[in-house]
């Protein structure tokens, strides 16, 4: 009887080149669009066709290749496989790995004991532990992992407690007790070590007890990394990733990244603030700190082209800096606000009996409009305090 023609329920699969895999009682057909059958329903498996056209079948406990057009490149005979990257495939046969081309001709020698292939890099494992050969035979992983797996991401949307969704992108993981260590697709660590867990957004890395732990969730395509500290207070130390370029855009070295969904950086702002060693620190596209460990606060908001005064908190009184850390106007308020039309709300506590009054009630304090110099404009009236 042909697979159409069962009655039970068939699983359909899209597979690639416009073809789709039908699975019924756990064999494989596949079929074009116009759901004509090219093979029949007595295959175990039946992979995706990759960008050359083929696509590893397997029957009877063996691996082929096939072309959409059904035709045979490699005959059924191989006992595990992997993918074609670059040309060249890891492969099983009679116990042992080695890689081949398009061809069915030797890459890579057949002598590797190993578990699976992933990549362009073979697993290995030995008592119970993992590693990882690359495509030349090198050992790019020691055996000490539990795990080493590709992991499907998440994209976070409007919320990123409860709108992240999974995407194709993915990155790969060696997993054991200390971390999570990314590596490429041969297997070679791209960090300088594990981290412990990955978020979409400076708030998941806040809250990480109540959002994305261990989530695997990126935003405009970088990722918070954290990785564990060894200070007193036991707060992580966080990097930012980009998982699309799968490098590492900032160091994990920082306390705190303000990169969310109210910053987007990577869009349209020049910089973004982040927090080492207790200090502020504002951070140029291209990953360089523009200025010295200085300031306890920065309240820094992208604003429209020209100088640009950032409001910067040092030694209980604010002033203003520029990106580089410059300082412009004094560190002299007690509260500043930030800069509109060549104007900023400034508060100096109240004098009563020649003692200013260090008191943060607004009421309480006078409210001037300053310039860029530090010069002030006029005294605040009652709906100018709003501003700030």
């Amino acid at each position: 009887m042909k697979c159409q023609e069962e009655k039970l329920p068939i699983i359909e699969v899209e597979c690639g080149c416009g073809l789709h895999v039908k699975i019924i009682n756990g064999r494989c057909g596949l079929f074009d669009k116009k759901n004509r059958q090219l093979l029949s329903c007595s295959f175990q498996a039946i992979k995706d066709f990759d960008s050359q056209g083929y696509a590893w079948v397997k029957k009877k406990d063996k691996w082929g290749l096939l072309d959409t057009e059904t035709k045979y490149r490699i005959k059924l005979r191989y006992e595990n496989v992997g993918d074609f990257i670059n040309g060249a495939c890891w492969v099983q046969l009679n116990g042992l790995w080695g890689r081949i081309d398009y061809d069915g001709n030797e890459v890579t020698p057949f002598i590797y004991q190993g578990r699976y292939a992933l990549k362009e890099m073979l697993v290995v494992g030995e008592d119970g532990h993992l590693g990882a050969i690359g495509p030349n035979g090198e050992e790019t992983l020691p055996k000490k992992y539990e795990k080493i797996e590709e992991q499907n991401l998440r994209k976070a949307g409007a919320s990123c407690s409860i709108g992240c969704w999974y995407d194709n992108v993915s990155i790969l993981c060696a997993v054991n007790d200390d971390g999570y260590e990314i590596i490429d697709r041969q297997g070679h660590p791209i960090l300088d070590g594990p981290v412990q867990e990955m978020y979409c957004d400076q708030r998941c890395s806040e809250f990480r007890y109540m959002y994305h732990v261990r989530d695997f969730c990126y935003f405009h395509n970088m990722m918070i990394l954290a990785r564990n500290s060894k200070s007193e207070n036991d707060k992580p130390l966080l990097g930012l990733y980009d998982v699309k370029q799968e490098r590492l855009v900032l160091p994990i070295i920082y306390d705190r990244i303000v990169c969310d969904f109210y910053n987007p950086w990577f869009d349209v702002a020049k910089y973004v603030l982040a927090y080492r060693e207790g200090k502020a620190v504002l951070i140029d596209r291209n990953g360089k700190e523009t200025m010295p460990l200085e300031y306890e606060q920065i309240d820094y908001k992208e604003l429209p082209e020209g100088e640009y005064l950032i409001p910067a908190y040092k030694d209980g009184l604010w002033g203003y800096i520029n990106a580089y850390g410059t300082l412009k106007i004094p560190c002299r308020y007690l509260m500043a606000g930030q800069f509109n039309e060549g104007k900023a709300v400034v508060y100096y506590a109240s004098i009563r009996g020649n003692v200013r009054m260090v008191d943060y009630t607004k009421g309480r304090m006078e409210a001037l409009l300053i310039d860029h110099h530090g010069n002030v404009i006029e005294k605040c009236e009652d709906d100018d305090r709003n501003c700030l």
